[in-house]
């Protein structure tokens, strides 16, 4: 009999844990374990670790259900725009939306948190269209009232340059539900406050909404020399309200305490910083005026442009921010600008006529006219009820149409071409609508004229490589292939692509392709639009001679040079202290002004204005009365006296020392 050794209880437990520890015998943990485990990942800010965990979770699908994975996607879109990937965390969030049941109340929270992110979104992509939809969406969804007024806030800040009236009441709702006796009254009131001026200030009522930044600004602590970033801002705010409304020294007054002035750098001499061109499909126009506000990152990029005032309501605001946000500089430029002012500036901003690029579906006009003509389809009648009221306006003649005619009919694109250009409605909504026209044009075999105006409408981000994302694939369709016109638009929309990034080749050779197209009029629009964009290109590299056969060529008169950038050299640009404003020089302010003018051929300029500025609204009119004295070299012009427009240059306002 053998004998066996004992076995002690420490060699007990081993063996025990040692057993559990194996895979065959392992317990998974539950969903509920798992979940709260990448929540805790997530609210250490171990974002990439988080998400990785919530992407494990959404994997088990369908083991997991409905309600828990709804969870899954939110917390994930909310890794994922902490990572700041945007797109994807918009589509993890509505994923989470679409799926959370409706009739949980204990979701609430869930669904105002994701209505929120993604109102959030929308905004720093400035689809505020979206993200006005989403924060009224949350504000029906809040669990309390400082829910409630974040919500109103930024319904407040995007819906003020589309439905002035509506973003008014809404920041009254905000300032009635907030507690006075709260420990941070005064700040949240001041915010809410500014917010509720700037929305005045957008509806041009200008004394009221300087009445209500001055309240603010006392509710701040009033004018001292220790600032944050609300005290800037409603300064800031101050300011314009000051000079619009006719108080000219109050508004340099609160710009001074702003630190607005004070920078002793280069700061205009950015790499990159081009106003949006006059014309376009916001059809901005010379006497629109923006003011944008925006940050600078490490790299030179800008990280946050916000539309702070517009001269006119609808989609002008957005779109002088968009072009700001395209703006750089170089990361030898960023070390000079002090983080104080990388942080938040603001600068004025009208629309250039130096390169102008056509609107080009707006070329087809006729052609679609009159197709739709021929399928008798009724004209578009929608009251000019300003651009919020046009959206509401052309949803209803959507429906009353699709009633009537069927959800197929060629009668549905006038309105789906009106709700695809309408600034107010969410992009991805803009783009579906007009997918949708032209899904419905190429059913009824619309001449490729019509679907080359369609493809053009339909809306891109404006990063610059989008710009032509899916357009060569068009050229292959054979409606295109059959029309001249429908070639030349795509052509000339690659032309203008890469003439705004300044690749100046690769625009010649779109050029030269229409300006020789067989079967295409000599006279035709957009030939003569190629052939002025072919004079700016070649004046670009240089080659005056090719620049002045391609412009006589286009057909157009001397008096219509404005449309082409061209520049005699300066001769003198009569400039002294004098011209220094001495009501700006007294608050030790300084600035810079592009400035942009039309030029005759005697060399005198003329339309002279102001297109970028900063400080806003405070240098102007001495920068322009200094470009008017300027003279430049007499130019031969076969016919009338403008020998070119768009002309623009620097001046800038330094004090010595």
């Amino acid at each position: 009999m053998a004998v066996k050794p004992r076995i002690g209880l420490a060699a007990v437990m081993a063996g025990i844990a040692l057993i559990t520890a194996c895979p065959v015998f392992a317990q998974q943990p539950s969903v509920q374990q798992l979940f709260d485990q990448a929540t805790s990942l997530l609210d250490g800010n171990k974002l990439n670790e988080a998400l990785a965990a919530f992407e494990a979770l959404e994997s088990r699908t369908p083991k997991i259900s409905n309600r828990n994975l709804a969870l899954v996607r939110v917390r994930k879109g909310e890794a994922l725009m902490g990572l700041s990937r945007l797109d994807e965390a918009m589509s993890s969030l509505r994923s989470g939306l679409e799926t959370l049941p409706a009739n949980d109340a204990t979701l609430k929270p869930v669904r105002y948190s994701a209505l929120m992110m993604l109102a959030n979104i929308g905004k720093s992509a400035l689809d505020y269209g979206a993200a006005v939809q989403n924060y009224r969406a949350a504000d029906t969804t809040a669990s309390n009232t400082n829910e409630r007024i974040s919500a109103l806030a930024g319904a407040v800040s995007t819906g003020m340059f589309f439905d002035g009236n509506q973003a008014l009441n809404e920041a009254n709702m905000a300032l009635a539900l907030l507690d006075p006796a709260a420990k941070d009254g005064k700040d949240i009131r001041a915010q809410l406050r500014t917010l509720k001026a700037r929305t005045l200030l957008n509806l041009g009522r200008f004394k009221e909404a300087r009445a209500e930044l001055l309240t603010a600004t006392r509710e701040l602590g009033g004018l001292t020399f220790k600032v944050n970033i609300q005290d800037i801002q409603t300064r800031s705010d101050n300011a314009i309200a000051a000079y619009l409304a006719g108080a000219e020294e109050e508004a340099r007054k609160y710009l001074v305490y702003t630190g607005a002035g004070a920078m002793k750098f280069d700061f205009g001499a950015g790499a990159e910083m081009v106003p949006p061109p006059c014309g376009g499909p916001d059809a901005l126009q010379p006497n629109d005026v923006a003011v944008v506000e925006f940050s600078i990152a490490d790299d030179g990029s800008v990280t946050r442009a916000t539309p702070i005032y517009s001269s006119r309501q609808g989609p002008v605001a957005l779109a002088f921010a968009d072009a700001v946000a395209a703006w750089s500089w170089t990361p030898e430029q960023v070390k000079n600008i002090p983080p104080f002012f990388r942080a938040l500036t603001r600068v004025e901003l009208r629309c250039t006529n130096a390169i102008p690029r056509p609107w080009i579906p707006d070329l087809f006009t006729s052609d679609v006219d009159s197709w739709l003509a021929s399928k008798n389809v009724p004209e578009l009648q929608v009251p000019d009820q300003g651009i919020a009221g046009k959206a509401k306006a052309l949803l209803s003649e959507l429906s009353s149409r699709e009633a009537q005619f069927g959800r197929e009919s060629p009668a549905l694109i006038p309105p789906l071409v009106g709700l695809g250009g309408n600034a107010v409605i969410p992009f991805d909504e803009r783009a579906s609508y007009i997918i949708r026209a032209l899904a419905i044009a190429r059913a009824a075999q619309a001449p490729g004229e019509v679907i080359a105006a369609l493809t053009l409408r339909t809306p891109v981000k404006q990063a610059p490589q989008n710009r032509t994302t899916g357009i060569r694939p068009n050229l292959q369709e054979p409606a295109i292939q059959a029309s001249p016109r429908a070639i030349a638009a795509f052509n000339l929309y690659l032309a203008e692509s890469s003439y705004f990034r300044k690749r100046f080749d690769e625009a010649t050779q779109y050029l030269e392709l229409i300006r020789s197209a067989s079967g295409l009029d000599k006279d035709d629009p957009l030939r003569s639009a190629a052939l002025v964009r072919l004079a700016s290109v070649n004046l670009a590299k240089g080659n005056i001679r090719e620049a002045e056969a391609a412009f006589k060529e286009s057909g157009l008169t001397s008096e219509q040079c404005a449309l082409v950038d061209m520049g005699p050299r300066l001769k003198r640009l009569p400039a002294s202290s004098d011209d220094f404003p001495f009501e700006v020089l007294r608050w030790g302010m300084e600035g810079w002004v592009a400035v942009e003018n039309d030029l005759l051929a005697s060399g005198k300029t003329v339309n002279v204005r102001a297109v970028v500025a900063y400080p806003p609204l405070i240098f102007n009119k001495a920068a322009t009365q200094v470009v008017s004295r300027a003279r430049f070299e007499v130019s031969f012009r076969p016919q009338g006296e403008l020998a070119c427009g768009g002309q623009s240059r620097p001046v800038t306002f330094r004090i010595p020392g």
